[in-house]
């Protein structure tokens, strides 16, 4: 049962469960998720991406 504040956050999936955001590795939000579909959502990415990865090129050039 979703609470009134809740509806807005009700995920797409249709399950009736309220989403959360699902980040990778290093903290980088990949997509929305709730409990019914978060394991299909992160097998459109990589396994390695939720582990801490190495990354030594640089984000913005300066």
């Amino acid at each position: 049962m979703l609470y009134p504040f809740e509806k807005y956050n009700e995920c797409e999936c249709e399950s009736g469960n309220v989403k959360y955001p699902l980040y990778d590795g290093h903290g980088i939000f990949l997509s929305y998720a709730c409990e019914a579909c978060e394991k299909e959502v992160l097998e459109q990415f990589r396994n390695d991406v939720m582990e801490p990865y190495e990354a030594d090129e640089p984000i913005d050039e300066e």
